[in-house]
């Protein structure tokens, strides 16, 4: 009886094991392929890339430039996809 329970428990546990490898090899891609989409300039790729801002911080409010960064719009002809991310 406590053999069985021994192999039961190592069981259980080679399985959790296994299931938090897949998790994070899963986590490395998205991130890589995240981060290639952003290197080869993928307009597209969610998250937008940040822009750069232009503006101009002076030291008081006459000195300094506001450049405001609108929102992102989606290229002509583009279709309405609507993404929806669960996380637990």
């Amino acid at each position: 009886m406590k053999l069985l329970k021994t192999v039961i428990l190592f069981i259980c546990m080679l399985a959790i094991v296994s299931c938090n490898q897949n998790s994070a090899d899963q986590k490395n891609e998205n991130s890589s392929q995240a981060a290639f989409a952003r290197e080869a300039g993928d307009v597209n790729a969610i998250p937008y890339p940040k822009e750069e801002w232009k503006g101009v911080q002076g030291k008081t409010l006459a000195e300094s430039k506001p450049y405001f960064i609108g929102q992102k719009k989606a290229p002509e002809g583009a279709p309405n996809v609507l993404i929806i991310m669960l996380d637990d």
